[in-house]
């Protein structure tokens, strides 16, 4: 049950950030290059 919880809260983020989050991102596209470029290498998932 509660890893059932968790799947649907990791959803629930996942569509927030990239409904809101990663829209209001696309103002620091010229504003702030640097802090756009950190956002998107922070999506990157890295697996060792």
């Amino acid at each position: 049950m509660a890893t059932q919880e968790l799947e649907t809260l990791f959803g629930q983020a996942g569509d927030l950030l990239n409904q809101r989050l990663d829209n209001l991102m696309k103002i620091f596209v010229n504003r702030d290059p640097n802090f756009c470029c950190g956002y998107l290498k922070a999506w990157v998932i890295v697996d060792y």
